[in-house]
């Protein structure tokens, strides 16, 4: 009997081990009208667990009803200081940018699977949570994560 209540117990762990590894995402979006301009950024979140694996954001800027000579000016700036700001990004992180009619779109990916996340923190990617800065962050929380969007407005996205 002690037996079978040690296996019992045995697989009970196992089994809610396996539990804590489960894989979940989700989607959050900010939408913003400025002066006929229009930004959307959305994020994506995968975690396996409470430990996010990667992080996708996509910002959209539509412009509207400007003129092609002022998309244009817009979009060599952004095209300069998207590429500037690349540039500085970790191993682990692709960026992509550009317009695509009136639409200019700027996509980053972080793979945070065996990202150095002290260099995340030092390039701007990755927030330390209030009162966590002197600790040493060995990943990033999918719950906080999804609590802190949802703090500066984000919605999620069914």
């Amino acid at each position: 009997m002690k037996k079978l209540v040690k296996l019992l117990l045995c697989m009970t762990l196992v089994l809610a081990l396996t539990g804590c590894g489960k894989e979940q995402s989700a989607t959050y979006k900010l939408e913003q009208d400025m002066m006929g301009i229009t930004i959307t950024d959305t994020q994506t979140i995968t975690a396996k667990g409470d430990k996010v694996t990667t992080m996708k954001e996509v910002t959209e800027i539509s412009f509207g009803d400007l003129s092609e000579d002022d998309i244009a000016a817009a979009a060599e700036t952004y095209d300069q200081t998207y590429g500037d700001l690349a540039a500085t990004f970790p191993e682990g992180v692709d960026a992509t940018y550009g317009l695509d009619g009136n639409v200019y779109k700027f996509e980053l990916t972080m793979d945070l699977a065996g990202a150095d996340i002290d260099k995340l923190i030092e390039a701007g990617l990755v927030t330390v949570p209030a009162g966590q800065e002197d600790k040493k962050i060995v990943y990033i929380s999918f719950k906080q994560s999804c609590e802190a969007l949802e703090s500066m407005g984000y919605t999620v996205v069914e």
